[in-house]
């Protein structure tokens, strides 16, 4: 008889990350989201990254917002990319952001 043990990172592992996800520049730095863009891009080429712009204010932690439930594994591995970055289940409400599966508001 085989004992198979499911790990925090193995559950991690079997999530596929195929989100459409916008890249939003939570800081003063210039070209944040596209740096947080093209390795997102990069690291899960199944997804569709897209730059959605400036956010309206300043952050100090990076948040990964699902836009529904069906998309909170995704964050969370999302989250596990970013250093520092937390999912969060709202968008901030100084923000008008309405698009795509997953929202990255990157921070420095």
């Amino acid at each position: 008889m085989t004992t198979i043990n499911t790990t925090a990172d193995q559950k991690a592992a079997e999530v596929t990350v195929t989100a459409k996800i916008s890249v939003y520049n939570g800081s003063p730095t210039a070209g944040l989201a596209t740096t947080t863009k093209n390795k997102l891009s990069a690291q899960f080429p199944k997804a569709r990254v897209s730059i959605g712009g400036d956010t309206k204010g300043d952050y100090t932690q990076t948040l990964i917002i699902p836009r529904s439930t069906a998309f909170t594994d995704q964050a969370k591995i999302l989250a596990q990319s970013l250093p520092g970055a937390k999912v969060e289940a709202k968008i901030p409400a100084s923000e008008s952001i309405t698009s795509d599966d997953i929202i990255v508001i990157v921070a420095e």
